[in-house]
């Protein structure tokens, strides 16, 4: 509890328990409550007396307290601000540029190769944007090839069988 000015003047004012000089071993009463610092005075060479500052604790608690619970309080709204602006800069240019790079890959995966892949920007999610677009274009020019591969070679076979056709044809005639 912090003392009022009353009680600290009744304190201080107590003759029986404040004798005129006090000594520093001898502090004064309510002292368990108070910081006591005390300067010996001297005039003119010889000691002319002591000066006692007695100090409150509770006044330097709180002078201390107050500071520190500000700090704390400051330190926790720029904690949050910096971890908001973190979370909003992250989402913008790292998780919504991999969820569209992700949406794109899968729908490469299931055939569809004109794709639309975007690849705006310069950053590490951009590259690898531009190398899935790559890679797409190479497995449609691919798969393209081998289709019209697979189309010469059957049409190749079906040239084949119908000759072959029309050989066992004519060796029925023949035979």
């Amino acid at each position: 509890l912090i003392p009022t000015m009353p009680q600290l003047t009744r304190c201080l004012n107590s003759r029986a328990a404040f004798p005129e000089r006090v000594k520093i071993d001898a502090p004064f009463p309510c002292a368990e409550r108070f910081a006591i610092s005390m300067v010996e005075v001297f005039s003119e060479g010889e000691k002319a007396g002591e000066f006692q500052v007695a100090v409150s604790r509770q006044a330097i608690r709180q002078g201390l307290l107050t500071p520190l619970i500000a700090f704390v309080v400051l330190a926790f709204f720029l904690s949050a601000a910096i971890l908001v602006t973190s979370l909003f800069i992250t989402r913008k240019y790292v998780f919504k540029p991999l969820g569209r790079l992700e949406l794109s890959a899968r729908r490469i995966a299931e055939g569809d190769l004109d794709t639309e892949i975007d690849s705006d920007g310069r950053d590490e999610i951009a590259r690898l944007a531009m190398t899935f677009r790559a890679m797409a274009h190479q497995l449609k020019i691919s798969f393209d090839t081998l289709e019209q591969k697979v189309n010469e070679r059957t049409a190749d076979l079906i040239d084949a069988k119908i000759e072959t056709e029309r050989i066992n044809q004519n060796l029925r005639e023949a035979g």
